[in-house]
C-alpha cells in the first residue's frame, strides 16, 4: 500500500503544479514558475530515492538522473527568462539533457540485476562514445550547420524548420535508446518479476506515452486556453513514474516494506523506542525474551532505541555434544591404536630377539654338540673334560653377545674383541697350553671384523687343543689392514684350507698361512671397515 500512495502523492503535486501554472498564466514570474516547481518535486524525490535503493551502481545512476533533470529545468529557466533569447549555444544545450536521459536509462536497464562484481559489457563504451561525439556535433552547429540551419538573423522562436539531417538522427538515436531500453526492461520483467507486477510497469509506460501523444496531438488538458505543462514538466513525470514503477516491481532492489518482514519473520526479536517500550515485534518473539539453556539474549542500540534478539544456542550446544562425542570417540581410537602400535613394537622386537636367538643357537650349535659330547664321555677324567667344556662355554658366551652387540650397532670397539679372546686365552691356559697375546690396535672396529677375528680365532683355538702346548696371538693394524697371526707347534694346518666365512668376503678378507716341520703361522688380514677414530 505504502507503494501506491507514493505514485498517487507524486501525481497529485505534478497535476496541483499544472493547474497553478494555468491559473497563474498572467502572473510575471510564469515563464519559470512551472520549471521552478517541477525542479523542486524532482529534488525531493531524489532525495528520498537515495536513502531507499540499495545497489549502489543503480544509486547512482538515478542519482544523475536527478541531476540531468535538474539541469534541463535551470536550462528551461535560462532560455526563457534569463539570458537572450537569441543565444545560440544555450538553444544547443537545451537539446542535450534530452539526449544524455535516453542513455542513462539504457545503462540503467543494462544493470539491473547484475552483480556489482561483473565487468561493464562493451556495449557500454559504445553507447557512451555515440552519445558524447552527438552531443558534440549538436553543441559545434554553428560549424557546419548540420543540426539547424540557421542565419545570423535567426528568429526568437529559433524554428526547427530548417531542421538539418543531424536532428533527425538525434531523434532517431534518442527514441532507439528509450526503446532498446524499454525493451530490455520488459524482458527483465519476464524473467524474474510476476505477471501481475509488469501489468503495473505496463499500464505506467502506457500513460507515459500517452502523455506525450496528447501533447504532441495538441489534445492536451488546458485552463483557460493555457496547456497544464509543458513538454519538459512531461518528460520529468514519466521519468519519476517509469523508475518508481521499476523500484514497485521489483526489479531495483529498495529498503522499503521492512517493518512487515520484521514482523513476520521467526527470530525472537524486538525493537524498543527510547523509552523501552515495545514498538515492533516478531512473530517469534515471546512476551520476554529471557535468557536459558538454549537461548542467548544480545541488544544494541539504534537511531531512536534499541533492538533486543535472541540467539538460538540449541544448534551451537547439539553441534559442541556431537564434537565432545567425537572427540571422545577420536581419542578411545586414538588410545587402541596406541596400545596396538606398542603390541605390534613389542611383538616385533620379540620377533627380532628370537631370530637373533635362533641364528646364534645355530652359530654355536658345533661348540654344543661338543659339550654334549664331553659330558656324555667317559673315556678321559672329568676335570680334564670340565677344562675343555668351559673353552666351547667362554666362546658360546662371548659369540653370543658379538652377535648381540652386531645387531644393535654397526661398529664396536675393539676392547669387546680383546676382551674376549683373553677370557678364552685364560680357558686354554687350563689345558696346558702356553698362550701369548699381544694387542697392537684400539680404537673401534666394524661388527662384522670383529666377528670374522673371533671365529678365526676360535676356529684355529679348537683345533690344537689337544695338540699343541704352545699359541701365540698377535692382531695388529697397519694403513687400515687388520691383521691376526696366531703362531702354532703343529706343522700340519690344512684345517684351516676348510674354513669359510661370509664375512670373509664382505670385509675383504684373506688368510695366509706359513708351515714347516716344527710350527706353523696363520694370518688373517681384513680391513677396518668405515672410518678409523
Amino acid at each position: 500500500m505504502e507503494r501506491y500512495i507514493r505514485m498517487i502523492s507524486f501525481s497529485a503535486v505534478f497535476i496541483v503544479g499544472g493547474i497553478l501554472h494555468a491559473l497563474f498564466v498572467k502572473a510575471d514570474f510564469v515563464d519559470c514558475f512551472s520549471q521552478l516547481f517541477c525542479g523542486v518535486v524532482v529534488l525531493v524525490w531524489g532525495m528520498l530515492i537515495k536513502s531507499r535503493i540499495i545497489e549502489r551502481r543503480i544509486r547512482i545512476i538515478y542519482m544523475e538522473i536527478v541531476g540531468v533533470l535538474e539541469v534541463y529545468f535551470l536550462l528551461q529557466i535560462c532560455r526563457y527568462r534569463l539570458v537572450d533569447g537569441n543565444d545560440r549555444h544555450l538553444w544547443y544545450a537545451y537539446y542535450i539533457p534530452m539526449l544524455i536521459i535516453p542513455f542513462l536509462f539504457l545503462y540503467l536497464t543494462l544493470y539491473m540485476n547484475r552483480s556489482e562484481k561483473e565487468k561493464r559489457h562493451p556495449i557500454h563504451l559504445l553507447f557512451a562514445v555515440m552519445t558524447f561525439v552527438l552531443a558534440g556535433l549538436i553543441m559545434t552547429n554553428d560549424y557546419h550547420q548540420l543540426f539547424l540551419r540557421l542565419d545570423d538573423a535567426m528568429q526568437d522562436s529559433m524554428s526547427t524548420s530548417n531542421a538539418g539531417i543531424l536532428l533527425y538522427i538525434y531523434c532517431v538515436y534518442s527514441c532507439g535508446m528509450l526503446v532498446a531500453a524499454f525493451i530490455m526492461l520488459f524482458h527483465k520483467c519476464r524473467i524474474s518479476i510476476p505477471r501481475r507486477k509488469i501489468l503495473q510497469l505496463v499500464i505506467i509506460v502506457c500513460i507515459c506515452v500517452f502523455l506525450f501523444i496528447s501533447y504532441v496531438t495538441d489534445i492536451y488538458p488546458r485552463i483557460n486556453g493555457t496547456k497544464l505543462w509543458n513538454i519538459g514538466e512531461i518528460f520529468a513525470i514519466c521519468c519519476i513514474f517509469v523508475l518508481e514503477g521499476c523500484m514497485q516491481v521489483g526489479l531495483i532492489t529498495v529498503n522499503t516494506g521492512y517493518t512487515g518482514i520484521f514482523q513476520e519473520t521467526d527470530l525472537p526479536a524486538v525493537i524498543r523506542d527510547v523509552s523501552g517500550k515495545i514498538v515492533y515485534r516478531t512473530k517469534g518473539a515471546d512476551a520476554v525474551l529471557s535468557p536459558s539453556a538454549e537461548s542467548l539474549v544480545r541488544s544494541s542500540d539504534i537511531s531512536g532505541g534499541s533492538v533486543t534478539w535472541a540467539v538460538d544456542l540449541s544448534a551451537v550446544n547439539t553441534l559442541n555434544r556431537q564434537i565432545t562425542e567425537t572427540i571422545g570417540q577420536i581419542n578411545a581410537r586414538n588410545h587402541y591404536l596406541t596400545t596396538q602400535n606398542e603390541m605390534q613394537e613389542e611383538k616385533a622386537a620379540i620377533d627380532a630377539r628370537n631370530r637373533v636367538y635362533d641364528r646364534i643357537a645355530g652359530m654355536v650349535s658345533h661348540q654344543l654338540a661338543q659339550i654334549e659330547h664331553l659330558l656324555d664321555s667317559d673315556e678321559i677324567d672329568f676335570s680334564k673334560r670340565l677344562k675343555k667344556i668351559v673353552v666351547y662355554n667362554a666362546y658360546i658366551k662371548r659369540r653370543s653377545n658379538l652377535e648381540l652387540l652386531r645387531e644393535s650397532e654397526d661398529r664396536i670397539s675393539v676392547v669387546e674383541i680383546i676382551t674376549a679372546i683373553r677370557e678364552s686365552v685364560t680357558y686354554l691356559e687350563l689345558n696346558q697350553i702356553n698362550v701369548s697375546v699381544n694387542f697392537l690396535i684400539d680404537g673401534e672396529m666394524s661388527a662384522d671384523a670383529a666377528v670374522l677375528a673371533y671365529d678365526f680365532f676360535e676356529t684355529v683355538a679348537e683345533h690344537v687343543l689337544n695338540k699343541v702346548s704352545m699359541l701365540s696371538v698377535t692382531v695388529a693394524e697397519r694403513d687400515g689392514i687388520i691383521s691376526m697371526r696366531m703362531l702354532t707347534d703343529i706343522s700340519d694346518c690344512s684345517f684351516i684350507d676348510k674354513w669359510s666365512c661370509k664375512e670373509l668376503t664382505k670385509c675383504k678378507g684373506k688368510i695366509v698361512k706359513t708351515e714347516n716341520n716344527q710350527d706353523s703361522i696363520l694370518a688373517l688380514f681384513f680391513e677396518r671397515g668405515g672410518d678409523r677414530l
